[in-house]
């Protein structure tokens, strides 16, 4: 699952991975959810890991089919995405597989540095219900 979290200026969050696969490219705080968890409980688990931030309140906003690169084998995933809104951005800090973060105004995006074909879908996505 993916997290569209935007500062108090309207720009997104995104991170840029500190491991591969991509190792470097842009994208959207999130991950994957764990055996027995759910949806809500693994998006709010995995923003506090890789950001130290609270999630207060967050909406389904899409889905897209995604392939995920992992030990070699190519893995069919579909990435959800949510509009998250958190407690404040004072205590952000970057852990687990994220080696840094920006904030980014979503049209001026360059997407040919986002990590995977789903996270361009869903900014895109974003970008055309917010025209």
């Amino acid at each position: 699952m993916a997290a569209l979290i935007f500062n108090h200026r309207g720009e997104v969050l995104l991170t840029i991975r500190g491991v591969d696969p991509n190792k470097g490219t842009l994208d959207l705080p999130g991950g994957f959810i764990d055996s027995g968890e759910s949806v809500e409980e693994a998006l709010r688990r995995e923003i506090l890991e890789e950001l130290n931030l609270v999630i207060t309140d967050a909406s389904y906003l899409t889905s897209f089919p995604n392939e995920y690169l992992f030990s070699g084998l190519v893995i069919n995933t579909t990435d959800l995405a949510f509009v998250c809104k958190v407690n404040g951005f004072d205590d952000i800090r970057v852990a687990d597989d994220v080696a840094d973060y920006r904030f980014v105004p979503i049209e001026e995006i360059d997407f040919s540095q986002i990590f995977s074909k789903s996270i361009n879908s869903i900014l895109k996505y974003y970008q055309t219900i917010k025209r």
